[in-house]
């Protein structure tokens, strides 16, 4: 735009730019392709199918409508609703609600409406459901429960005369279980505290104050204690002064046990040995712990109660110890006596391999022969030798008895003293000579 007056504009000339371009392209619509519907409390019928038979959902349940996976993720227009098809079913958002409605139980339709019609049918996706009414619940009330406590054994509930001690800082954890009958309508109960001397996480009491306390168990059901109620009453009292042990006595019956915690002490003991451990005059006898256990040091003996046995263990003979372990520090080094053993392999069993038995005064008649009985003169006295082989037989331990009062024993003299039938039994522990390890010599006594 010029003008002939030059004092305006550029001499007087305004000069407007532009550059011009293509006319605007309108944007591709991209319709839905796929879409995911789906409720996390419930699995939705097929949508828009009115022939399958609508599933049966109960007045009151609430559920949910989660639309996602909208495919593909560019689409146009992904806007939707969610509506009922009447007043059996109220939406606000995304939840829905069964409700009586206006007519009570009966057919009613989840929609879900997107814009873009090209799905569903037109845009629609329509869920169909029949409202029934819930069950009636018959309330069933508690008739018993058991309440107790892992850690003592508590006192009697609801009872204003008993007042049980428990020392500061204990910890109990209160256990409900038995309650009956199985199928009670509310076994819901809660845990508390009547004041601030103790404190309550989950079933866990903790005592932390001197003074009066109870714990109270409260049922919702108030037909069980008294109207709900179980009330344990405490009182919570100092500890005990601790009273150290000054002195304990521990023993074998079995062995000489060795020194207590001396490493240069070590007495052998053979495998298969089996020893008790005898525990006892701990004093002062009102001593505060008296806890010990017995434990061994390693594979070559085992522990069963205060009960040792000394075997092969996992690399044969060696060193061992069995160690009585106190709580109470005060004993022995830091609660520890320690016995030390060295386990040797048993001496080989060699069985006797022949005996010979005589007597000094007369010829004794063949053993172990019932057809053979030699006769003897009242009174008469014989004096029983025995040899064994080998020499180094392991038992060679050996018994002279008489079958009746007819005769006595002293040691190895035997003395018939009375006429009629007698036999002198010479018995061994090893086995493996004459019957069983018997000899039985047979004798009349005569005048």
């Amino acid at each position: 735009m010029t003008f002939e007056d030059t004092s305006v504009g550029v001499s007087g000339v305004f000069n407007f730019r532009f550059t011009i371009v293509a006319a605007p392209v309108d944007p591709v619509d991209i319709p839905i392709t796929s879409v995911s519907i789906t409720s996390p409390e419930i699995t939705l019928p097929e949508a828009n199918n009115s022939v399958l038979v609508r599933p049966q959902v109960e007045i009151g349940t609430v559920i949910n409508i989660v639309v996602d996976n909208i495919l593909p993720v560019d689409a146009t227009n992904k806007n939707y609703t969610i509506t009922t098809s009447n007043s059996r079913a109220e939406a606000v958002g995304n939840q829905i609600t069964f409700v009586y409605g206006l007519t009570g139980p009966g057919s009613v339709s989840v929609i879900v409406t997107f814009e873009d019609t090209t799905v569903g049918i037109s845009g629609v996706m329509e869920y169909r459901f029949t409202t029934i009414a819930a069950p009636v619940v018959t309330d069933i009330p508690m008739t018993s429960v058991t309440i107790s406590a892992t850690e003592i054994t508590l006192p009697e509930p609801n009872n204003d005369l008993i007042r049980q001690d428990i020392v500061i800082g204990s910890v109990i954890n209160i256990v409900v279980d038995n309650i009956l009958p199985v199928d009670a309508t509310n076994k819901n109960y809660t845990i508390t505290l009547s004041n601030t001397r103790g404190t309550v996480v989950g079933n866990e009491v903790t005592f932390s104050t001197l003074g009066l306390i109870s714990v109270y168990v409260t049922f919702e059901d108030t037909a069980v204690g008294v109207s709900g109620v179980f009330n344990f009453r405490f009182t919570i009292v100092a500890a005990p002064v601790n009273v150290s042990i000054s002195s304990v006595s521990i023993t074998s019956p079995e062995v000489t046990l060795p020194e207590v915690n001396n490493i240069a002490v070590r007495p052998t003991i053979e495998i298969g040995t089996v020893i008790n451990i005898v525990v006892d005059n701990i004093l002062p006898v009102d001593a505060t712990n008296k806890n010990y256990t017995i434990t061994t040091s390693n594979s070559r003996a085992e522990v069963v109660g205060n009960q040792i046995t000394f075997v092969y263990g996992l690399t044969g003979p060696g060193n061992v110890s069995v160690v009585v372990t106190f709580e109470d520090t005060s004993v022995g080094l830091n609660g520890v006596m320690e016995y030390r053993f060295a386990t040797v392999a048993a001496p080989v069993n060699i069985s006797i391999s022949s005996v010979t038995i005589t007597a000094t005064e007369i010829t004794l008649p063949e053993p172990n022969n019932d057809l053979v009985r030699q006769d003897i003169v009242i009174n008469s006295v014989i004096n029983i030798l025995v040899n064994i082989l080998p020499v180094d037989a392991t038992n060679q331990n050996y018994t002279v008895t008489v079958s009746n009062s007819r005769g006595t024993v002293v040691g190895n003299q035997v003395t018939f003293i009375t006429t009629g039938l007698i036999s002198v039994y010479v018995t061994f522990e090893d086995t493996s000579v004459g019957v069983n390890g018997v000899f039985n010599f047979r004798f009349t006594i005569i005048n």
